[in-house]
């Protein structure tokens, strides 16, 4: 997966311009127990074996609309309205296809992925092992623009296979990460936080004193 690169990658980053890594944890984030079991969800139905598809459609579909929520909950955060157009995209193009992501023979056989234990047989209709990939032709797949369509060019398994949703994902993953580590807790709350004037009164003197609750 795209993601599993960009992580590393940005944490790199963050620490290399000067980031912390206990800011990471300092951040606030809504729902954020929401994002976890949805993913825990969708590593279910990716890596568990002998469960029906139905089942793992289903959780696919639902991890993908509960971490697009969370996303937008926290849209105010860095990174996140991307984090959710990913998603979307992702989704629109799996529930148009029947709640996997289809996937192209023509971009297995490039990416050097029809291995028997990966892609079975790999006729129409086959399930890409661990992922949520289900083998389409590309004139039966709808919205194919959206799909895994994309190969990093790496031999092997350093090779993968990516959407259009994957990149925007994994940018505003990246971007949350990079700006949560270098941006001190108390400049995002000034940034986040509206300033509120606390109120004033004008005394006979001509003098300007606070209210006695402020």
């Amino acid at each position: 997966m795209l993601i599993l690169l960009g992580v590393p990658l940005a944490l790199a980053v963050g620490l290399l311009a000067g980031g912390r890594l206990d800011r990471l944890g300092a951040q606030r984030v809504a729902w954020w127990w929401v994002g976890l079991v949805a993913f825990a969800a969708q590593l279910v139905a990716v890596y568990a074996a002998g469960t029906p598809d139905t089942l793992d459609m289903a959780l696919i579909v639902g991890s993908h609309v509960a971490l697009a929520t969370v996303a937008l909950a926290n849209r105010r955060l860095p990174g996140a309205p991307v984090v959710a157009a990913g998603l979307l995209l992702n989704l629109a193009v799996m529930v148009a296809n029947g709640g996997l992501m289809p996937v192209a023979p023509e971009t297995l056989a490039r990416a050097g992925r029809f291995e028997p234990w990966k892609v079975g047989a790999g006729t129409p209709g086959s399930r890409v092992a661990s992922s949520k990939d289900v083998v389409m032709p590309i004139d039966q797949t709808r919205l194919e623009f959206l799909a895994d369509r994309y190969w990093n060019g790496l031999p092997g398994r350093l090779g993968f296979i990516f959407s259009v949703g994957d990149v925007l994902l994994t940018a505003g993953v990246f971007t949350f990460v990079v700006s949560t580590l270098t941006t001190a807790p108390a400049t995002r709350a000034r940034k986040d936080t509206p300033h509120v004037s606390s109120p004033r009164f004008a005394t006979g003197a001509g003098l300007v004193v606070p209210a006695i609750w402020d």
